[in-house]
Order: structure tokens, then C-alpha cells, then sequence
């Protein structure tokens, strides 16, 4: 393990353990902050064997030990350790209300840059987990391969969202540039990450996701934001 995934083990090496069961009339409320806490430490301690011992040797046997629950919880937040890694619902409904709520005739690249900052935003609330999240996806290429499909999902549903907010019709030709300048502004906030990730998270990913705009508009003929 490399030195940076060390540091990073040790940013989620506190697992907090889930509390114990509550009583059948406990408020609905306090059963919702029970199941967030029992996912999140499912995700800690899950991250934390990832990136000591490798994504492919940690077995969900493991992952339930340290939380000291059962498979059967496991399961019941995970179909499997690949789903640990998957985005949830927010991830695609975010970009697609930021897009919704810019003006019709703003250029698509420049609401697009307006929906990666968005999420950038919101990945770096969980810095951390993000880091060992990043660490685990770039040594492990069967998470390499899904990440990308659930990319290509979130490209799809954010080229359907400018195409519907257009005011005039959509022809093929129009539908191409769409999904080519978000495509290309999916690629900028992956390679962002890459980047921050790799400097050790010193930066503000929301910097470093312009810094990567800045250089993708000046390629489709803008000048670099000052």
C-alpha cells in the first residue's frame, strides 16, 4: 500500500459502530438517523479494508466483522462491495436541476460548468471518503469499468435535460454537439478529481473542477476565466 493510502486509512481508520437496536416504537425519525449511521459505518470500515488490504481481498464477512452486524444488514444497504461505489439518486438528480434552472439560452457549456461545480461542490463535504474512494477506483479495474457506465448514465440524463430545455428543436446535428460538450465536461470534473486526489486533496476541488473548465472552454474558443 502506498504511502498516500495509508494516510488515507487512517483519515477513515475511526469506524463508528451503529447503535443498537431500537425499541419498535422508537419516532421514525430516529430510525432514519439509525440506518444513515449503520450505512455510513458499513462504508468506513469497508473503505478502511479497501485501501489496507486491496478492493479484491476484503470479503463482506470482513466489512460486517468490523461493524460487528450481519450479513443480512449488510445486504440489506448493499447489493454488493461494488455498490459502496455507487452514486446514489442525488448524483444524478443535482446536475439535472442545475441544468434545469439556467436560463434557455445560456450555451450549453457554460451551464454545464455550472452543474460540475455543483457536484464538485457537494463531493467535497466527504473529503476523506472521497480521497479513499478515488485511491480504491484507480488500483481496481473492475471499479474503473463501472464508474465509467455510471458516467455514461449521468451523461445521458444531463444531454436529455439541455435538449428538453430548449426552446427550439433538437436535430441530430444539435444532439451531437450536446452530448460532445458534456461528454467533454464530464471528462474535466473526472480529471479533476484525478488530480486533486493525487496532490493529496490540498486544493479545493471546486478550484481545481474551474481550473479544468477554464482550460475546456478556452478549447471551445474562450478565453480563460481571470
Amino acid at each position: 500500500m502506498t504511502n498516500s493510502g495509508t494516510r488515507q486509512a487512517d483519515d477513515i481508520a475511526t469506524v463508528h459502530r451503529p447503535e443498537a437496536d431500537l425499541p419498535a416504537d422508537a419516532p421514525a425519525g430516529l430510525r432514519e438517523r439509525k440506518k444513515a449511521q449503520t450505512r455510513q459505518a458499513l462504508v468506513d470500515a469497508a473503505l478502511d479494508l479497501f485501501v489496507s488490504k486491496g478492493f479484491d481481498h476484503t470479503t463482506v464477512d470482513e466489512i460486517t466483522d468490523a461493524c460487528n452486524v450481519s450479513r443480512r444488514t449488510f445486504f440489506r444497504y448493499f447489493a454488493s462491495k461494488e455498490d459502496i461505489f455507487s452514486g446514489g439518486k442525488d448524483d444524478h438528480d443535482d446536475p439535472i436541476a442545475t441544468i434545469a434552472g439556467r436560463p434557455e439560452d445560456e450555451p450549453a457549456l457554460e451551464s454545464l460548468r455550472a452543474a460540475v461545480v455543483t457536484m464538485a461542490g457537494n463531493l467535497r463535504e466527504d473529503e476523506p471518503r472521497l480521497r479513499a474512494k478515488v485511491c480504491v477506483i484507480n488500483e481496481t479495474p473492475s471499479l474503473r469499468s463501472a464508474g465509467l457506465e455510471h458516467e455514461q448514465r449521468t451523461v445521458d440524463q444531463i444531454v436529455d435535460a439541455l435538449a428538453r430545455r430548449s426552446s427550439a428543436p433538437v436535430d441530430d446535428d444539435e444532439l451531437f454537439r450536446l452530448r460532445l460538450v458534456t461528454q467533454a465536461a464530464m471528462g474535466a470534473l473526472r480529471a479533476a478529481i484525478d488530480r486533486w486526489a493525487a496532490a493529496g486533496a490540498e486544493r479545493d476541488l471546486v478550484d481545481v473542477a474551474n481550473e479544468a473548465l477554464d482550460l475546456l472552454a478556452a478549447g471551445f474558443g474562450r478565453t480563460l476565466t481571470p
